[in-house]
Protein backbone atom coordinates (compact mmCIF):
# COMPACT_ATOMS: atom_id res chain seq x y z
CA UNK A 1 0.00 0.00 0.00
CA UNK A 2 2.78 2.41 0.90
CA UNK A 3 4.63 1.66 -2.33
CA UNK A 4 1.47 2.30 -4.36
CA UNK A 5 0.86 5.65 -2.64
CA UNK A 6 4.51 6.67 -3.04
CA UNK A 7 4.42 5.78 -6.74
CA UNK A 8 1.30 7.90 -7.26
CA UNK A 9 2.88 10.86 -5.47
CA UNK A 10 6.00 10.42 -7.60
CA UNK A 11 3.89 10.59 -10.77
CA UNK A 12 2.17 13.77 -9.57
CA UNK A 13 5.38 15.47 -8.46
CA UNK A 14 7.16 14.38 -11.63
CA UNK A 15 4.41 15.81 -13.86
CA UNK A 16 4.42 19.04 -11.86
CA UNK A 17 8.21 19.29 -12.16
CA UNK A 18 8.10 18.71 -15.92
CA UNK A 19 5.52 21.47 -16.37
CA UNK A 20 7.59 23.84 -14.25
CA UNK A 21 10.72 23.08 -16.29
CA UNK A 22 8.99 24.18 -19.51
CA UNK A 23 7.63 27.34 -17.94
CA UNK A 24 4.06 26.17 -17.23
CA UNK A 25 2.17 25.93 -13.96
CA UNK A 26 3.06 23.11 -11.58
CA UNK A 27 -0.64 22.90 -10.71
CA UNK A 28 -1.37 22.11 -14.36
CA UNK A 29 1.08 19.19 -14.25
CA UNK A 30 -0.44 17.86 -11.05
CA UNK A 31 -3.91 18.18 -12.58
CA UNK A 32 -2.92 16.23 -15.69
CA UNK A 33 -1.27 13.55 -13.54
CA UNK A 34 -4.50 13.23 -11.56
CA UNK A 35 -6.46 12.74 -14.78
CA UNK A 36 -4.00 10.05 -15.85
CA UNK A 37 -4.25 8.14 -12.57
CA UNK A 38 -8.05 8.45 -12.38
CA UNK A 39 -8.38 6.54 -15.66
CA UNK A 40 -5.96 3.74 -14.72
CA UNK A 41 -6.86 0.32 -13.38
CA UNK A 42 -5.27 1.32 -10.06
CA UNK A 43 -7.72 4.12 -9.36
CA UNK A 44 -9.81 2.36 -6.67
CA UNK A 45 -6.72 1.29 -4.75
CA UNK A 46 -5.34 4.83 -4.91
CA UNK A 47 -8.69 6.31 -3.93
CA UNK A 48 -8.84 4.08 -0.88
CA UNK A 49 -5.25 4.91 0.09
CA UNK A 50 -5.69 8.71 -0.01
CA UNK A 51 -9.18 8.70 1.52
CA UNK A 52 -7.77 9.41 4.99
CA UNK A 53 -6.18 12.72 4.03
CA UNK A 54 -8.16 13.71 0.91
CA UNK A 55 -10.37 16.10 2.86
CA UNK A 56 -7.34 17.74 4.44
CA UNK A 57 -5.68 18.28 1.07
CA UNK A 58 -8.88 19.69 -0.46
CA UNK A 59 -9.29 22.13 2.41
CA UNK A 60 -5.68 23.24 2.06
CA UNK A 61 -6.22 23.74 -1.69
CA UNK A 62 -9.24 26.00 -1.21
CA UNK A 63 -7.55 27.81 1.66
CA UNK A 64 -4.67 28.52 -0.69
CA UNK A 65 -7.11 29.83 -3.31
CA UNK A 66 -8.78 32.08 -0.75
CA UNK A 67 -5.47 33.45 0.50
CA UNK A 68 -4.54 34.52 -3.03
CA UNK A 69 -7.58 36.82 -3.24
CA UNK A 70 -6.99 40.51 -2.54
CA UNK A 71 -10.04 41.83 -0.68
CA UNK A 72 -9.08 45.40 -1.56
CA UNK A 73 -9.75 44.45 -5.18
CA UNK A 74 -12.69 42.10 -4.66
CA UNK A 75 -14.89 44.07 -2.25
CA UNK A 76 -15.32 47.19 -4.45
CA UNK A 77 -16.52 44.90 -7.28
CA UNK A 78 -18.62 42.56 -5.15
CA UNK A 79 -21.95 43.27 -6.88
CA UNK A 80 -20.66 42.66 -10.43
CA UNK A 81 -18.89 39.51 -9.19
CA UNK A 82 -22.10 38.15 -7.68
CA UNK A 83 -23.98 38.93 -10.87
CA UNK A 84 -21.36 37.19 -13.00
CA UNK A 85 -21.35 34.16 -10.68
CA UNK A 86 -25.15 33.90 -10.82
CA UNK A 87 -25.13 34.23 -14.62
CA UNK A 88 -22.46 31.51 -15.03
CA UNK A 89 -24.17 29.09 -12.68
CA UNK A 90 -27.59 29.70 -14.24
CA UNK A 91 -26.27 29.09 -17.76
CA UNK A 92 -24.43 25.91 -16.76
CA UNK A 93 -27.45 24.68 -14.82
CA UNK A 94 -29.74 25.22 -17.82
CA UNK A 95 -27.38 23.52 -20.30
CA UNK A 96 -26.83 20.47 -18.06
CA UNK A 97 -30.54 20.20 -17.29
CA UNK A 98 -31.50 20.23 -20.98
CA UNK A 99 -28.80 17.69 -21.89
CA UNK A 100 -29.97 15.32 -19.20
CA UNK A 101 -33.61 15.70 -20.21
CA UNK A 102 -32.64 15.04 -23.83
CA UNK A 103 -31.22 11.72 -22.64
CA UNK A 104 -34.64 10.77 -21.18
CA UNK A 105 -33.45 11.25 -17.62
CA UNK A 106 -36.07 12.05 -14.98
CA UNK A 107 -36.64 15.69 -14.11
CA UNK A 108 -35.41 15.15 -10.55
CA UNK A 109 -32.13 13.60 -11.72
CA UNK A 110 -31.65 16.38 -14.27
CA UNK A 111 -32.13 19.02 -11.56
CA UNK A 112 -29.62 17.30 -9.28
CA UNK A 113 -27.09 16.98 -12.11
CA UNK A 114 -27.47 20.65 -12.98
CA UNK A 115 -26.89 21.65 -9.37
CA UNK A 116 -23.79 19.47 -9.09
CA UNK A 117 -22.21 20.71 -12.33
CA UNK A 118 -23.19 24.38 -12.17
CA UNK A 119 -20.08 25.68 -10.30
CA UNK A 120 -16.88 26.51 -12.13
CA UNK A 121 -14.44 23.61 -12.12
CA UNK A 122 -11.28 23.44 -10.06
CA UNK A 123 -9.36 23.74 -13.33
CA UNK A 124 -10.26 27.44 -13.33
CA UNK A 125 -7.85 27.93 -10.44
CA UNK A 126 -5.14 26.43 -12.62
CA UNK A 127 -5.95 28.36 -15.79
CA UNK A 128 -6.20 31.86 -14.32
CA UNK A 129 -2.74 31.86 -12.67
CA UNK A 130 -1.37 30.36 -15.88
CA UNK A 131 -2.96 33.14 -17.92
CA UNK A 132 -1.51 35.69 -15.50
CA UNK A 133 1.96 34.18 -15.75
CA UNK A 134 1.81 34.39 -19.56
CA UNK A 135 0.55 37.99 -19.57
CA UNK A 136 -2.88 37.17 -21.00
CA UNK A 137 -4.71 38.86 -18.11
CA UNK A 138 -3.65 41.46 -15.55
CA UNK A 139 -3.27 40.88 -11.83
CA UNK A 140 -6.59 42.52 -11.08
CA UNK A 141 -8.41 40.58 -13.78
CA UNK A 142 -6.96 37.30 -12.51
CA UNK A 143 -8.11 38.02 -8.98
CA UNK A 144 -11.61 38.99 -10.13
CA UNK A 145 -11.94 35.85 -12.27
CA UNK A 146 -10.69 33.67 -9.42
CA UNK A 147 -13.16 35.31 -7.03
CA UNK A 148 -16.00 34.69 -9.50
CA UNK A 149 -15.09 30.99 -9.75
CA UNK A 150 -14.96 30.77 -5.94
CA UNK A 151 -18.43 32.35 -5.65
CA UNK A 152 -19.89 29.81 -8.09
CA UNK A 153 -18.55 27.05 -5.85
CA UNK A 154 -20.43 28.62 -2.94
CA UNK A 155 -23.67 28.85 -4.90
CA UNK A 156 -23.62 25.26 -6.22
CA UNK A 157 -23.86 23.41 -2.87
CA UNK A 158 -26.61 25.76 -1.66
CA UNK A 159 -28.71 25.10 -4.78
CA UNK A 160 -28.11 21.34 -4.49
CA UNK A 161 -29.19 21.34 -0.85
CA UNK A 162 -32.29 23.39 -1.72
CA UNK A 163 -33.26 20.99 -4.52
CA UNK A 164 -32.79 18.02 -2.22
CA UNK A 165 -35.04 19.70 0.35
CA UNK A 166 -37.80 20.73 -2.06
CA UNK A 167 -38.09 17.70 -4.36
CA UNK A 168 -39.61 15.30 -1.79
CA UNK A 169 -42.18 17.99 -0.82
CA UNK A 170 -43.16 18.79 -4.41
CA UNK A 171 -43.50 15.15 -5.42
CA UNK A 172 -47.10 14.06 -5.95
CA UNK A 173 -48.38 11.07 -4.09
CA UNK A 174 -48.88 8.21 -6.53
CA UNK A 175 -50.10 4.69 -5.81
CA UNK A 176 -47.33 2.20 -5.35
CA UNK A 177 -46.91 0.23 -8.58
CA UNK A 178 -47.04 -3.53 -8.72
CA UNK A 179 -43.62 -5.18 -8.36
CA UNK A 180 -41.96 -5.97 -11.65
CA UNK A 181 -41.00 -9.43 -12.78
CA UNK A 182 -37.26 -9.60 -12.32
CA UNK A 183 -36.90 -13.24 -13.30
CA UNK A 184 -35.03 -12.33 -16.49
CA UNK A 185 -33.13 -9.34 -15.09
CA UNK A 186 -29.35 -9.50 -15.03
CA UNK A 187 -27.77 -7.74 -12.08
CA UNK A 188 -24.10 -6.90 -11.73
CA UNK A 189 -21.72 -9.33 -10.05
CA UNK A 190 -18.51 -8.39 -8.26
CA UNK A 191 -15.85 -11.10 -8.70
CA UNK A 192 -12.99 -10.95 -6.20
CA UNK A 193 -10.01 -12.87 -7.51
CA UNK A 194 -9.39 -13.62 -11.19
CA UNK A 195 -7.27 -16.74 -11.05
CA UNK A 196 -8.09 -20.12 -12.61
CA UNK A 197 -11.36 -20.36 -10.69
CA UNK A 198 -12.49 -16.76 -11.13
CA UNK A 199 -11.83 -16.76 -14.87
CA UNK A 200 -14.22 -19.67 -15.45
CA UNK A 201 -16.86 -18.01 -13.25
CA UNK A 202 -16.55 -14.78 -15.24
CA UNK A 203 -16.85 -16.62 -18.55
CA UNK A 204 -20.11 -18.24 -17.45
CA UNK A 205 -21.54 -14.88 -16.38
CA UNK A 206 -20.45 -13.10 -19.55
CA UNK A 207 -21.94 -15.84 -21.69
CA UNK A 208 -25.34 -14.91 -20.24
CA UNK A 209 -24.67 -11.17 -20.67
CA UNK A 210 -24.33 -10.44 -16.94
CA UNK A 211 -22.32 -7.36 -16.09
CA UNK A 212 -19.16 -8.35 -14.23
CA UNK A 213 -16.75 -6.23 -12.19
CA UNK A 214 -13.44 -7.82 -11.20
CA UNK A 215 -11.07 -6.99 -8.36
CA UNK A 216 -7.62 -8.53 -8.23
CA UNK A 217 -4.26 -7.48 -6.84
CA UNK A 218 -2.24 -9.36 -9.47
CA UNK A 219 -1.28 -7.17 -12.43
CA UNK A 220 -0.93 -10.21 -14.70
CA UNK A 221 -4.47 -11.29 -13.88
CA UNK A 222 -5.73 -7.78 -14.65
CA UNK A 223 -4.04 -7.88 -18.04
CA UNK A 224 -5.67 -11.25 -18.71
CA UNK A 225 -9.08 -9.91 -17.70
CA UNK A 226 -8.78 -7.08 -20.22
CA UNK A 227 -9.25 -9.59 -23.02
CA UNK A 228 -12.69 -10.50 -21.65
CA UNK A 229 -14.04 -6.95 -22.08
CA UNK A 230 -15.04 -6.55 -18.43
CA UNK A 231 -14.45 -3.94 -15.76
CA UNK A 232 -11.09 -4.67 -14.14
CA UNK A 233 -9.84 -2.86 -11.05
CA UNK A 234 -6.59 -3.30 -9.21
CA UNK A 235 -7.14 -3.49 -5.51
CA UNK A 236 -7.03 -5.53 -2.34
CA UNK A 237 -10.38 -7.30 -2.08
CA UNK A 238 -9.95 -7.76 1.69
CA UNK A 239 -10.34 -4.00 2.24
CA UNK A 240 -13.85 -2.63 2.69
CA UNK A 241 -13.01 0.78 1.25
CA UNK A 242 -11.74 -0.83 -1.96
CA UNK A 243 -14.91 -2.94 -2.25
CA UNK A 244 -17.11 0.09 -1.76
CA UNK A 245 -15.10 2.08 -4.30
CA UNK A 246 -15.69 -0.73 -6.82
CA UNK A 247 -19.47 -0.62 -6.23
CA UNK A 248 -19.97 -3.49 -3.78
CA UNK A 249 -22.98 -1.69 -2.25
CA UNK A 250 -24.84 -1.85 -5.59
CA UNK A 251 -24.18 -5.38 -6.82
CA UNK A 252 -26.50 -8.32 -6.31
CA UNK A 253 -23.85 -10.99 -5.76
CA UNK A 254 -20.27 -10.89 -4.53
CA UNK A 255 -18.37 -13.92 -5.81
CA UNK A 256 -15.34 -14.59 -3.62
CA UNK A 257 -12.99 -16.56 -5.88
CA UNK A 258 -9.67 -16.03 -4.11
CA UNK A 259 -7.43 -19.05 -3.57
CA UNK A 260 -6.53 -18.16 0.02
CA UNK A 261 -8.71 -19.38 2.86
CA UNK A 262 -7.83 -16.61 5.30
CA UNK A 263 -8.53 -13.92 2.72
CA UNK A 264 -11.87 -15.49 1.84
CA UNK A 265 -12.89 -15.63 5.51
CA UNK A 266 -11.86 -12.01 6.01
CA UNK A 267 -13.94 -10.90 3.02
CA UNK A 268 -16.97 -12.90 4.19
CA UNK A 269 -16.84 -11.44 7.71
CA UNK A 270 -16.36 -7.91 6.39
CA UNK A 271 -19.17 -8.07 3.83
CA UNK A 272 -21.64 -9.67 6.26
CA UNK A 273 -20.93 -6.93 8.80
CA UNK A 274 -20.97 -3.92 6.45
CA UNK A 275 -22.98 -4.94 3.34
CA UNK A 276 -25.50 -7.45 4.72
CA UNK A 277 -28.01 -7.27 1.85
CA UNK A 278 -25.71 -8.66 -0.84
CA UNK A 279 -25.59 -12.38 -1.62
CA UNK A 280 -22.28 -14.11 -0.96
CA UNK A 281 -21.00 -16.94 -3.17
CA UNK A 282 -17.68 -18.23 -1.89
CA UNK A 283 -15.00 -20.57 -3.19
CA UNK A 284 -14.18 -23.04 -0.43
CA UNK A 285 -10.66 -24.34 0.14
CA UNK A 286 -11.55 -27.74 1.60
CA UNK A 287 -14.19 -29.61 3.60
CA UNK A 288 -13.36 -27.90 6.90
CA UNK A 289 -13.54 -24.52 5.20
CA UNK A 290 -16.92 -25.46 3.73
CA UNK A 291 -18.22 -26.22 7.22
CA UNK A 292 -16.97 -22.87 8.50
CA UNK A 293 -18.64 -21.03 5.61
CA UNK A 294 -21.94 -22.82 6.16
CA UNK A 295 -21.84 -21.86 9.82
CA UNK A 296 -21.26 -18.24 8.80
CA UNK A 297 -24.42 -18.41 6.67
CA UNK A 298 -23.08 -17.69 3.17
CA UNK A 299 -25.62 -18.04 0.37
CA UNK A 300 -23.56 -20.53 -1.63
CA UNK A 301 -20.22 -22.28 -1.30
CA UNK A 302 -18.43 -24.91 -3.33
CA UNK A 303 -15.20 -26.76 -2.73
CA UNK A 304 -12.76 -25.76 -5.44
CA UNK A 305 -12.00 -29.37 -6.47
CA UNK A 306 -15.32 -31.09 -5.71
CA UNK A 307 -17.15 -31.01 -9.04
CA UNK A 308 -13.99 -31.50 -11.09
CA UNK A 309 -13.19 -34.61 -9.02
CA UNK A 310 -16.71 -35.97 -9.61
CA UNK A 311 -16.34 -35.40 -13.35
CA UNK A 312 -12.86 -36.95 -13.35
CA UNK A 313 -14.01 -40.02 -11.43
CA UNK A 314 -17.05 -40.48 -13.65
CA UNK A 315 -15.03 -40.28 -16.85
CA UNK A 316 -12.51 -42.76 -15.43
CA UNK A 317 -15.31 -45.25 -14.72
CA UNK A 318 -16.59 -44.78 -18.28
CA UNK A 319 -13.12 -45.51 -19.65
CA UNK A 320 -13.22 -48.82 -17.76
CA UNK A 321 -16.31 -49.84 -19.70
CA UNK A 322 -19.16 -48.84 -17.37
CA UNK A 323 -22.39 -47.55 -18.88
CA UNK A 324 -22.67 -43.75 -18.96
CA UNK A 325 -26.09 -43.71 -17.28
CA UNK A 326 -24.88 -46.04 -14.54
CA UNK A 327 -21.84 -43.82 -13.96
CA UNK A 328 -24.02 -40.71 -13.77
CA UNK A 329 -26.28 -42.40 -11.23
CA UNK A 330 -23.31 -43.53 -9.17
CA UNK A 331 -21.72 -40.07 -9.17
CA UNK A 332 -25.03 -38.49 -8.15
CA UNK A 333 -25.26 -41.00 -5.30
CA UNK A 334 -21.76 -40.19 -4.09
CA UNK A 335 -22.53 -36.46 -4.32
CA UNK A 336 -25.74 -36.84 -2.32
CA UNK A 337 -24.08 -38.95 0.39
CA UNK A 338 -21.22 -36.47 0.57
CA UNK A 339 -23.71 -33.68 1.22
CA UNK A 340 -25.58 -35.70 3.83
CA UNK A 341 -22.34 -36.49 5.58
CA UNK A 342 -21.43 -32.80 5.51
CA UNK A 343 -24.70 -31.99 7.26
CA UNK A 344 -23.95 -34.67 9.87
CA UNK A 345 -20.50 -33.18 10.40
CA UNK A 346 -22.01 -29.75 10.99
CA UNK A 347 -24.05 -31.22 13.83
CA UNK A 348 -21.66 -33.82 15.26
CA UNK A 349 -18.21 -32.50 14.37
CA UNK A 350 -15.59 -33.34 11.78
CA UNK A 351 -15.69 -37.10 12.49
CA UNK A 352 -19.46 -37.34 12.25
CA UNK A 353 -21.04 -39.49 9.54
CA UNK A 354 -18.11 -41.89 9.18
CA UNK A 355 -20.64 -44.72 8.78
CA UNK A 356 -21.69 -43.17 5.47
CA UNK A 357 -18.25 -43.51 3.87
CA UNK A 358 -18.03 -46.45 1.50
CA UNK A 359 -14.87 -48.38 0.89
CA UNK A 360 -13.35 -47.88 4.31
CA UNK A 361 -9.91 -49.36 4.55
CA UNK A 362 -9.82 -53.10 5.39
CA UNK A 363 -6.75 -54.33 7.16
CA UNK A 364 -5.50 -57.57 5.50
CA UNK A 365 -4.92 -60.54 7.82
CA UNK A 366 -2.62 -63.52 6.93
CA UNK A 367 -4.34 -66.90 6.48
CA UNK A 368 -1.47 -68.73 8.25
CA UNK A 369 0.75 -67.55 11.06
CA UNK A 370 4.15 -66.45 9.65
CA UNK A 371 7.12 -68.48 10.81
CA UNK A 372 9.36 -65.40 11.21
CA UNK A 373 8.86 -61.66 11.24
CA UNK A 374 9.13 -59.60 8.07
CA UNK A 375 12.68 -58.56 7.16
CA UNK A 376 13.15 -55.21 5.35
CA UNK A 377 15.29 -55.29 2.20
CA UNK A 378 16.11 -51.56 2.11
CA UNK A 379 16.06 -48.54 4.45
CA UNK A 380 12.71 -47.33 3.08
CA UNK A 381 11.00 -50.65 3.84
CA UNK A 382 12.57 -50.66 7.31
CA UNK A 383 11.15 -47.19 7.97
CA UNK A 384 7.67 -48.31 6.88
CA UNK A 385 7.77 -51.41 9.13
CA UNK A 386 9.09 -49.39 12.06
CA UNK A 387 6.30 -46.81 11.75
CA UNK A 388 3.63 -49.24 10.62
CA UNK A 389 0.89 -47.75 12.76
CA UNK A 390 1.49 -44.29 11.34
CA UNK A 391 0.90 -45.51 7.77
CA UNK A 392 -2.15 -47.60 8.55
Amino acid sequence: REAMTAAALLVVLGAAGIMASVGLSMALGAFLAGLLLSESTFRHELEANIEAFRGLLLSMFFMGVGMTLDLHVVLPHLAPLLGAALFITAMKFLVVFLLYRQDHTTRADALRAGAVLMPAGEFAFVLFPLALANGIVSQQQSELLTATAALTMMIGPLVFAGIGYLLPRLKKDVPEPEPDDFSDANGRVLVIGFGRFGQIVAQCLLAEGVGVTIIDNDVEMIQSAGRFGVHIYYGDGTRLDVLRAAGADNVEVIAVCVDDRESADRIVDMVQASIPNVRLHVRSFDRVHTMDLLRKGVDYEVRETLESAFAFGGRTLESLGLDKDAVAELVDDVRARDRLRLERQLEEGLYGGMDMVRGRKVEPEPLTEPEKPARPLNPEAKDVLTHETEFS
